[in-house]
């Protein structure tokens, strides 16, 4: 609790004054708790218990990903990935997606047919990876690859050049609307070595039901193609007179906006990684 009298003595330069202060401060202190340090404490209370309510469910998930392998390939956790794993994860105890790869990671190193893809270096990938990136790691792991988008626009003025409005255009994640968001995301996986994109290829199907045309139609019709779309027409019909802006001509330098087609898919890396942690 809040003790005001060491504060005060301190400030007038020792303990002569202490037991005139002492009542009074004394009455302050127990006012103070009683509208300060109360909420203090609750606060403190619910937090001890949400901390223990996360442990108690990051050790249900290792129990539950143990329980998954066979007896008979049971074997004495790896110290190198055991000890890592269980002093990263204490700080990351309240992310669901990011406990759940760290408890699948401690089950891994204790089942012998995972060893030759189980890396030490996972420990330091899931920290840093979001809750959001495991979602898109999820989704890869099970198509292995999906179709990805450039927004690329020729230039009036280089009739061979053209500039790259979107990168990392990524729609098979639909929890999550903000393109640039989700753009952080993907390049962030690349950027650890997990996926590649590339935009020289592109996908033909993924399934019988499938073709190029279904899986990359999204994008044409998407909100924000279609805005920049409308924001190049603007521009373009838009005439000096009316008033233009520093925007605007930058986008009457554009041709129409197209949608350049590409592949994200997991690297063998990330193949290993999403078997062992996701």
């Amino acid at each position: 609790m809040m003790d005001f009298l060491p504060l005060v003595t301190g400030a007038i330069g020792g303990a002569t004054s202490a037991g005139v202060f002492k009542g009074p401060l004394q009455t302050l202190n127990d006012l103070w708790f009683n509208y300060f340090g109360q909420q203090t404490h609750e606060k403190r209370l619910k937090y001890e218990a949400l901390i223990e309510t996360n442990t108690e469910k990051y050790k249900q998930e290792i129990a539950l990903a143990i329980s998954k392998i066979d007896p008979n390939n049971i074997k004495e956790p790896a110290l190198n990935i055991l000890g890592p794993t269980l002093e990263a994860s204490k700080f990351y105890i309240s992310d669901e997606e990011i406990q759940k790869m760290f408890a699948n990671l401690l089950a891994s190193s204790m089942d012998k047919t995972k060893d030759t893809i189980v890396h030490n270096s996972f420990v330091e990938l899931i920290k840093q990876l979001s809750p959001l990136d495991a979602q898109n790691l999820m989704l890869l792991k099970i198509h292995t690859q999906l179709p990805i988008a450039e927004v690329r626009a020729k230039t009036t003025s280089n009739p061979g050049g053209y500039q790259t409005l979107i990168t990392n255009f990524f729609l098979d994640n639909t929890s999550v609307t903000d393109i640039n968001v989700i753009g952080s995301s993907v390049d962030n996986l690349r950027r650890l070595g997990l996926v590649n994109i590339t935009y020289t290829e592109y996908l033909v199907s993924l399934n019988d039901s499938d073709d190029s045309e279904n899986l990359y139609s999204k994008f044409e019709t998407s909100e924000v193609f279609t805005k920049m779309k409308t924001m190049i027409q603007t521009a373009h019909s838009t005439t000096p007179s009316e008033g233009t802006t520093p925007f605007l001509d930058a986008y009457a330098e554009l041709r129409e906006p197209e949608i350049m087609r590409g592949i994200i898919k997991l690297t063998p890396f990330g193949t290993n990684f999403c078997n062992i942690c996701i």
